[in-house]
Parts: C-alpha cells; structure tokens; sequence
C-alpha cells in the first residue's frame, strides 16, 4: 500500500519539478486568501465610517446587518482559495497530459 502512496508522490513530485507554475499558484493561492481574510475586516469598517458630507449611508445598513458580514470574513477568503486552487489544480492536471506526451 505504501509503495503505490511513493508511487503517486513520486510521479507528482516529478511533474511538478517540470512545470512548477501549479504550484506557485497554490502557495499565492493560500497567501491571497490570509491577506484577504487579514483585510476583510479593515474594508468593512471602513466602508462603514466612509461619510459624504457628514452622513454615513452605508453604516446603518452594515451595521444591521453585522452577521452576514461576520460570516464574509470567513466566506470569502475561502471562496478565493478554493476558486485558485481549483485553477491551479486544473493547469495540473494539463501538465500531467503534457508529461505523458
């Protein structure tokens, strides 16, 4: 069983010592989502307080609906990982066919 697991990690291993761009943009994929996930909170806030000639329109509406938004802190970084990763996973997979030609 452990010998089909080298197997695998090698061949991997080996396609991505070819083409390394996937993994490149898994690691951008993964720094992408903490410095979303580190501004999310900063963006918000700040459309919040954002005020046109001394109202703030945005505040009541952020501020009523404070879950939801609670909940885009987590959401939304992980919907940019996943949609980089998938990306990412998919130029894989091409340079697997690539290998093989």
């Amino acid at each position: 069983m452990f010998e089909k697991l080298e197997e695998w990690m090698n061949f991997h291993t080996a396609v991505m010592k070819q083409y390394p761009r996937p993994g490149f943009l898994m690691i951008f994929s993964c720094i992408v989502a903490l410095v979303v996930s580190w501004f999310y909170p900063k963006i918000v806030m700040g459309i919040a307080n954002f005020e046109i000639g001394g109202h703030a329109p945005y505040q009541d509406f952020i501020f009523s609906h404070i879950r939801y938004f609670r909940l885009g802190m987590w959401v939304v970084p992980f919907l940019i990982f996943i949609v980089l990763m998938s990306i990412s996973w998919g130029i894989h997979k091409e340079n697997i066919k690539k290998y093989f030609r």
